[in-house]
């Protein structure tokens, strides 16, 4: 797994995993969030789901399940319990981890935390001891012991607990064109091959053309890889009769969305936020791509405010 590492000064602040979602990878965050972040004192990693960005290839679609044991073997290498951040699909698999990892026994955040300690390794992630990354099958990950949950849980743009099945719903009866647009960039990936779709789907209009062409690069290298996601298996592991389950424990989430997503729309948002019984915030004119967005600064501020909260 790639793992992209930024070092943080203040040692009582909770590291920072950042998660992303479809078509992108661990660079996404490295381009505002970690600066930002690591200035303020976090120590801030962000991560490649599998087959993404620049980890291991593979040939298959991953699973909740399966992208929540590759973030176990990274987390248990963590010197302490971290906040985890997820972006669109990264969101979904973020609350499934928070999930798993209580079915698992872990505990509350605040019980004992004993990171795993092996060889550093410099080539994943240079600022967290850990183990070399195993070649993933078609399997998943060799085994690992789920640490603690994370001291909480921020969501950007992200899917909801209920998966996007009812989003695309609420679309297409708000505009069938668009909805219908929106659905074909998807499954042809064309927003990975036209600049223009990508800006459509994903950004602001007032987004710099050489912020839009820096961004692209990375995402046009979505082709030829798998789905992050296998949306045909999605709603055995969350949808509208079987939502992604709470920990069985408090939680502190902060859920943030804009109201110019073309992805998740605000009423997926408000959705997620009273799911974990959090108050949503919702960004005037922001796009899907919270992290890269021409309102990045608006949604990192909003974050660090809850962050000094925790």
């Amino acid at each position: 797994m790639e793992v992209l590492s930024a070092a943080g000064e203040d040692a009582t602040k909770p590291p920072l995993v950042f998660v992303h979602g479809a078509g992108h990878g661990a660079w996404c965050w490295a381009e505002r969030f970690m600066p930002y972040f690591s200035a303020a004192g976090y120590e801030c990693h962000a991560v490649s789901l599998r087959g993404q960005g620049r980890s291991e290839p593979v040939d298959q679609p991953g699973t909740l399940a399966l992208h929540a044991g590759d973030l176990s073997a990274f987390l248990s290498t963590l010197r302490a319990p971290p906040v985890m951040v997820g972006h669109s699909f990264g969101g979904l698999i973020s609350m499934y981890y928070a999930r798993e990892s209580a079915k698992a026994g872990a505990g509350d955040a605040g019980g004992k935390y004993r990171p795993v300690r092996r060889g550093p390794d410099p080539h994943t992630h240079p600022h967290a001891a850990g183990p070399p990354p195993a070649r993933l099958g078609r399997d998943g990950p060799a085994p690992h012991p789920p640490p603690p949950p994370r001291r909480g849980l921020a969501l950007l743009g992200s899917a909801p607990p209920t998966g996007n099945a009812q989003m695309i719903l609420r679309f297409l009866k708000r505009d069938v064109v668009e909805s219908v647009l929106i659905t074909y960039w998807f499954i042809a990936r064309t927003w990975a091959k036209d600049p223009k779709v990508c800006r459509r789907m994903f950004f602001s209009e007032d987004l710099p053309e050489e912020d839009l062409m820096r961004y692209f690069g990375p995402l046009s290298e979505y082709l030829g890889r798998p789905n992050v996601v296998d949306v045909r298996t999605l709603s055995a592991e969350a949808s509208e009769k079987k939502p992604i389950g709470r920990p069985p424990f408090p939680l502190d989430v902060f859920v943030l969305g804009g109201d110019g997503d073309k992805v998740v729309d605000e009423v997926g948002v408000r959705e997620t936020a009273a799911y974990y019984g959090a108050e949503p915030v919702v960004v005037p004119g922001m796009a899907h791509d919270v992290m890269l967005d021409t309102k990045w600064e608006t949604a990192a501020e909003r974050m660090a405010a809850w962050l000094g909260g925790l």
